[in-house]
């Protein structure tokens, strides 16, 4: 998936987001960097779902 996909007159919509503070990033690295997805279709509410969260 690129940062602004289509399927099938659905834009998807790659966001970017980190996985906790600062200290927590630099205890545990491997937690960063998460992803969501926004949903957007005109003729319907758009979704987002988060793809990994604290």
């Amino acid at each position: 998936m690129t940062a602004d996909t289509r399927f099938k007159n659905v834009r998807l919509s790659r966001t970017g987001g980190h996985h906790g503070a600062e200290p927590v990033l630099r205890a545990v690295p491997t937690l960063d960097p998460v992803s969501g997805v926004v949903f957007h279709h005109p003729a319907h509410k758009t979704v987002y779902v988060v793809g990994d969260a604290i």
